[in-house]
């Protein structure tokens, strides 16, 4: 099982770098296609296709957290693989209910804190993990 979530979440993350710099007009096909090309049949990544449709249906709500966390960064400077990796990210502290309740409190916290703020430079957070 937690092969399967590594190559998931992977696959889900490759997939949304694709689909950030050229979204398709059937994104069903598209999949389709996507998977076709994997080293192991398309049931094997089942996690990262639940991750990627998780991400795109609440894709406005994510990329809202993403916004309001990145302090001084403009959204639209974020590297599109860097923004893949943060949407899987948030979706699955956000929106997995396979996480435990406590676990998932402590990333959302992890993750706020991970940000620079205004009083932390993002030169102190080079070396520094929250």
């Amino acid at each position: 099982m937690f092969v399967q979530r590594r190559d998931g979440r992977v696959v889900a993350m490759q997939y949304l770098y694709s689909w950030s710099l050229n979204r398709p007009a059937d994104p069903a096909d598209d999949l389709r296609l996507f998977f076709e090309h994997q080293e192991q049949p398309r049931d094997h990544y089942a996690f990262g296709e639940e991750l990627i449709q998780g991400v795109l249906a609440h894709l406005e709500e994510i990329d809202g957290h993403i916004r309001t966390l990145a302090h001084n960064w403009e959204f639209d400077r974020i590297a599109r693989i860097d923004l893949a990796i943060l949407r899987v990210a948030v979706f699955e502290m956000l929106f997995r209910k396979d996480i435990p309740r406590w676990s998932r409190s402590t990333r959302r916290s992890t993750f706020r804190s991970s940000f620079p703020t205004p009083t932390r430079s993002a030169s102190s957070m080079a070396f520094s993990t929250g």
